[in-house]
């Protein structure tokens, strides 16, 4: 299938300036462009769309998905660097393959005066370094390709996203983005995958106006995650959000490369009960790592354990802080129970030892900490529905006469273990990004409003996180329509979230990025007034 270039200069900061048009055939230029000249993006030429090939047209022997004797396909790229879909089979757990607008979708590299990526000829949505990496792709890309090479031949359009052009709204601009995908995964006839999901809901577009013509678009060359038509189309506060979105496609590229970055625990156990520093990554580096331990690990992987770390430290750091008696105090205790609603294995349970590292490990008086796990979208392998327990304390705990035990409760709504007969009382319950606000949640439907009343129990406190501003406050008020409560600690900032950075889709316009755990909540059920 004939791949259509666009070469576009760079300047001397590595940004995009308009360039001249190469043609290249089966991803091979037919004259190789002046030094100075990146190919960024493929294009279509003048005609209608509907003059251009499908794109099952381009050929898919196994040349393109592996060498003749079937071994799997090494493309010999300068960045050495292989898509996380070609690394099975190597020693590392591979990370899910994600969608990067800056960047070549198998190898990740960034655009630069090195690198000249070029998007698929055909739907303009996802680009690559090179012609080898744009084959070892088309076998999975191929099917999405067609339906989106379709859809713009019914439009009548070039690119998906002409018609946004000038679109100033930015709930138009995220239902045009929305309505797409979803029009597009119906016709795919099966659920997208979420890098696919991500070619729709992040392209590379003007920031402001939503140009998509590549020889018109600049890209910042700090973050690589922001384009624009012109200087005045820079977000005014982007220089805020450089930095993490620049931490972000680091990660990513990382991921890529070396697989899921699995940052080891720190193993100091405290023997003296200090309230927690200002911030989490404080409390990482001074308390738990040593300012040495923490240089060597780098950004990315302090990033990477803050997530860990932020679940367990998140419900310590409200405990600490809400009215409570002096012998009821967090630092006190001997025993906790914790009760996690709502919960997904790759969240709470993932390094389940975290738990015991920033609980255990922090509360000198602390000696048993059960943490029972609960939730519809909870799947542990090997596990059915039932208490499923296991003992995860770890060496110096052991050691120090304590113990740290989980429960699982997988495939179970919280009402519905609340009733069983295996249901332990907890002395904390807490919802981490649980969106209790909405009312189509799992398998599409108020999954919610049965638990809702089991969530505040008397006594027990419930420790909610929420990914925004927006929507912590709309938990709080669901819950509050159900009962009367005791707000403990107000919607506000969460000094223990994430510094893990992702994308924002629900309300970009106010920032491009979001973290997990970003702000909390306390509450309880109301006492009776006198």
């Amino acid at each position: 299938m004939p791949i259509e270039t666009r070469a576009a200069k760079c300047d001397e900061t590595g940004e995009l300036i308009p360039g001249s048009v190469a043609t290249a055939t089966s991803g091979r230029s037919a004259a190789e462009p002046p030094a100075s000249e990146v190919p960024l993006a493929a294009g279509r030429q003048a005609d209608s769309p509907a003059g251009q090939s499908e794109p099952d047209s381009m050929p898919s022997t196994p040349e393109h998905t592996g060498s003749a004797d079937g071994a799997p396909f090494r493309p010999d790229d300068e960045g050495k660097r292989y898509a996380s879909l070609l690394q099975q089979g190597y020693d590392m757990l591979p990370a899910r393959p994600v969608f990067l607008a800056h960047a070549c979708f198998v190898c990740k590299r960034l655009h630069s005066k090195q690198c000249r990526l070029k998007s698929c000829g055909s739907c303009r949505l996802v680009a690559y370094c090179s012609a080898e990496h744009q084959r070892a792709h088309w076998p999975l890309h191929r099917a999405l390709c067609k339906v989106v090479t379709k859809r713009m031949r019914k439009l009548g359009t070039d690119h998906l996203y002409r018609e946004a052009y000038n679109v100033t709204s930015h709930e138009e601009w995220k239902k045009v983005r929305f309505k797409h995908m979803t029009v597009c995964e119906e016709m795919l006839g099966r659920p997208m995958e979420a890098c696919e999901k991500e070619m729709f809901l992040y392209p590379r577009v003007c920031d402001t106006c939503r140009e998509t013509t590549p020889e018109k678009l600049h890209t910042c060359h700090q973050c690589h995650s922001v384009s624009y038509c012109c200087e005045e189309h820079l977000r005014k506060n982007h220089a805020k959000f450089c930095k993490d979105l620049r931490l972000l496609v680091d990660i990513h590229c990382y991921q890529n490369e070396n697989g899921v970055c699995d940052p080891p625990l720190p193993d100091t156990m405290l023997t003296t009960y200090e309230p927690l520093p200002p911030n989490i990554r404080e409390f990482l580096v001074v308390s738990m790592l040593g300012p040495v331990k923490a240089y060597g690990m780098g950004g990315i992987e302090l990033a990477t354990l803050s997530e860990n770390a932020s679940y367990p430290l998140t419900l310590l750091y409200a405990l600490q802080n809400i009215p409570v008696a002096e012998e009821a105090h967090i630092s006190q205790r001997t025993e906790l129970t914790v009760h996690v609603v709502g919960a997904e294995f790759a969240a709470e349970c993932d390094s389940i030892t975290k738990w015991d590292v920033f609980l255990l490990n922090v509360l000198p008086r602390l000696r048993r900490l059960h943490v029972v796990f609960v939730g519809p979208e909870l799947e542990v392998p090997g596990s059915r529905p039932g208490v499923t327990e296991e003992d995860f304390t770890c060496l110096p705990c052991r050691a120090a006469g304590k113990s740290f035990t989980c429960e699982f409760q997988p495939s179970t709504y919280y009402h519905t273990y609340c009733r069983s007969p295996q249901f332990r009382p907890p002395h904390a319950i807490c919802a981490f990004n649980a969106g209790l606000y909405r009312t189509t949640g799992h398998e599409r439907r108020d999954s919610w409003r049965e638990t809702l009343p089991h969530l505040v129990p008397d006594g027990v406190p419930l420790v909610l996180t929420a990914y925004t501003m927006l929507e912590c406050p709309q938990d709080v008020a669901r819950i509050q329509q159900e009962q009367k409560v005791d707000v403990l600690l107000p919607p506000m900032k969460n000094p223990y979230r994430s510094t893990r950075p992702a994308q924002n889709f629900l309300n970009e316009h106010e920032s491009p990025l979001i973290y997990k755990n970003q702000y909390v909540a306390c509450l309880t059920a109301a006492r009776p007034r006198k």
